[in-house]
């Protein structure tokens, strides 16, 4: 599983649970991805420590908890009415009047983030990827690379994107880098997950397919 460097995250922000600055994260969606994992994780991790945290979404608690198992101590917020970004306007307007620290953890939770910070808390940006890979329309690229140029502190867990974006590196770790497996045989289960996505190596995935057919 995946472990986040909790004392170094502690140090970045200069800041203890005793401080009892809530944390809140906004998130999309909590739909399967690597990414939501891990901000399940974070979320998970920081209120196992004493923190006070919450999730902020246009969609509702069962897209995570449907496959991951959420903390009931994290408290999470739907803001879903009319199923689009347009529900951000009210997600923002409420959370711009809570104290703490408020974090964004996709392109589109930046700008919501970013205003809800200008009357009081303190931003956060978790970048996990630069997100133009993940469309081919030119203005969503450019609203992607706008996000990361808010005024709010940029961090991120991956190296590349800590020198193409200047993040503040907090690294997270591998639990149990390896296990040794006894002599087994398998029949039936599946070798990869996959999405549709050139990014994601779907026509290698494909070809191994065709070998192992």
């Amino acid at each position: 599983g995946v472990s986040w460097t909790w004392s170094l995250w502690e140090e970045k922000l200069n800041t203890t649970p005793k401080d009892k600055l809530p944390v809140h994260i906004v998130l999309e969606t909590g739909s399967i991805a690597g990414g939501v994992k891990v901000v399940g994780e974070i979320a998970n991790r920081l209120v196992n420590r004493g923190w006070e945290v919450d999730i902020w979404s246009v969609n509702p608690r069962e897209t995570l908890t449907s496959w991951f198992e959420l903390s009931h101590k994290v408290k999470w917020y739907s803001f879903l009415r009319k199923g689009t970004t347009e529900d951000y306007d009210q997600l923002c307007s409420v959370l711009e009047k809570q104290p703490g620290w408020k974090m964004g953890t996709f392109w589109r939770t930046a700008y919501p983030v970013t205003l809800a910070c200008a009357k009081q808390g303190k931003g956060l940006y978790l970048c996990q990827d630069v997100e133009t890979s993940y469309t081919s329309q030119p203005v969503a690229a450019e609203m992607v690379l706008k996000s990361y140029t808010q005024p709010i502190r940029k961090i991120t867990t991956s190296r590349w994107v800590e020198k193409q974006l200047g993040c503040e590196y907090i690294g997270i770790g591998i639990d149990h880098f390896y296990k040794v497996l006894g002599n087994s045989t398998r029949n039936n289960q599946p070798l990869a997950i996959e999405r549709r996505q050139a990014l994601k190596g779907w026509s290698d995935l494909m070809e191994i397919n065709r070998y192992l057919s």
